[in-house]
């Protein structure tokens, strides 16, 4: 999932993940928004007793997850998910190509 991020981009790589989760469960864009919503409301409560909690809230509202990003997001995702399903396709193709010229040579020497 992490092949359009950069190494140290925690905020990307968080967006591509919640792009995941929208796509997996149907949920329209919008529904990132909300979980950002979400996210800052709970954190001042969540992350009190920690020492960055301003570095983590800041973290989180620097997470890009506008509708257009995650429409960005879940078609990246899915253009990985045709290369990969089209890269295991095409060695399989060759081999049932293989197997059927063997098979072929096998029935003309019987």
């Amino acid at each position: 999932m992490f092949k359009y991020v950069s190494k140290n981009c925690h905020t990307s790589a968080a967006s591509y993940s919640a792009a995941n989760a929208i796509a997996r469960h149907g949920k329209p864009f919008q529904e990132a928004e909300f979980l950002k919503e979400a996210w800052l409301a709970c954190a001042p409560s969540l992350f009190d007793d920690f020492d960055n909690k301003d570095k983590i809230i800041q973290r989180i509202k620097d997470v890009p997850l506008s509708r257009n990003t995650m429409k960005n997001r879940i078609l990246k995702l899915a253009e990985n998910v045709t290369d990969q399903q089209k890269n295991d396709i095409n060695p399989l193709l060759l081999y049932r190509y293989v197997l059927t010229k063997v098979l072929t040579l096998l029935n003309r020497h019987v």
